[in-house]
């Protein structure tokens, strides 16, 4: 009796951490959006990221002014901290970090920079697929 007590305890306690993990993390999903230099508005592209339930991010962007498409890897905080590198296919990787928030239209939005020198502001905006 005792056994089959812990055993079902277990299995209850199984069960209800990983529902709570990805339904609790606000960027979890696959986001579709637009990125564009704040001080070259001819400087833009789309983008689309995956966040798994843990804040994983791994994406692309696509720059159709350099005919070049970017790897995106990294992670983002329930808060919306994200530390990432972007590598253009067959190239070196550069630094992409910001705040992102939701907004009001449930978007994902931020200005990130592009740790190239010198250093690029882009504002991102994504919404969830």
């Amino acid at each position: 009796f005792v056994c089959l007590f812990l055993i079902a305890i277990f299995l209850c306690g199984c069960g209800g951490s990983s529902a709570s993990i990805s339904s609790t993390f606000p960027f979890a999903g696959t986001w579709n959006g637009t990125w564009v230099n704040v001080n070259d508005s001819t400087d833009a592209g789309t983008s689309v990221w995956r966040i798994n339930e843990i804040g994983v991010v791994d994406g692309h962007d696509f720059d159709p002014g350099r005919s070049t498409t970017f790897h995106v890897v990294g992670n983002i905080s329930a808060s919306g901290t994200l530390t990432s590198n972007s590598t253009p296919i067959g190239g070196s990787p550069s630094t992409l970090d910001g705040p992102f928030s939701i907004t009001a239209q449930n978007q994902i939005s931020g200005i990130l920079a592009w740790g190239v020198t010198p250093v690029l502001s882009y504002q991102y905006t994504f919404t969830r697929s």
